[in-house]
């Protein structure tokens, strides 16, 4: 059975582990903001805290073998991968 949180919980999940993990503050945070490319600079350390992160905090396995860069390009994109995710 999967207990992962509703969507709209999902975003402000990924939006408040990524202000914890950047240390920027969540208002700065948009869903087309790119996670790499400068703009966060979330670089392959950080996205394995974060994915660290947002399994404990979303009780759901992210599997990064299935990950590709589209899934990851923006925070946008990040959450709705996150929102489709079936375990």
């Amino acid at each position: 059975m999967n207990s992962k949180p509703p969507a709209s919980a999902v975003q402000s999940v990924v939006f408040d582990a990524l202000a914890k993990l950047t240390g920027r503050p969540q208002s700065d945070l948009l869903l087309g903001t790119r996670l790499h490319l400068g703009e966060l600079g979330v670089d392959s350390i950080m996205m394995l805290e974060l994915v660290l992160e947002l399994e404990e905090r979303l009780g759901t396995d992210i599997h990064s073998e299935r990950l590709d860069q589209g899934d990851i390009a923006t925070i946008g994109s990040l959450v709705r991968y996150l929102e489709c995710i079936d375990d």
